[in-house]
């Protein structure tokens, strides 16, 4: 497998592109799972999308915390989070709004968090 600095930004594309990948499909087979189960979207999405995602990085978290690397348990479980608020999330809603030439992102009432309480 090659490495070093010159593969860091290809190494980094192809992650993100598996990122996404694997997110759309677990986004598909929840949505399936919660349609089989009578579970609204927003209340799968809350609970086992999220639960599913968090898990790597507390099993990451926890065994750098064991063998002595408490800094990087921390970063661990800010990081994570706050890579998925501002890349995963906000690459999503701005590729979206520069498809639209930034015009606001409609949406219509029934949809969304509310749906589901």
């Amino acid at each position: 497998i090659p490495s070093g600095p010159r593969w860091y930004f290809g190494a980094l594309a192809l992650s993100m592109l598996w990122l996404s990948g694997v997110s759309y499909l677990l986004s598909f087979c929840s949505q399936g799972f919660g349609n089989a189960m009578l579970i609204p979207d927003s209340i799968v999405g809350l609970t086992v999308d999220s639960a599913g995602s968090s898990l790597p990085n507390l099993l990451a978290a926890v065994a750098a915390g064991k063998s002595g690397r408490s800094e990087t348990a921390i970063c661990q479980a800010f990081g994570s989070n706050t890579f998925d608020a501002f890349i995963a999330f906000g690459l999503i809603k701005f590729i979206q709004s520069a498809l639209t030439n930034f015009r606001p992102i409609q949406i219509a009432k029934g949809e969304g968090f509310e749906q589901g309480i």
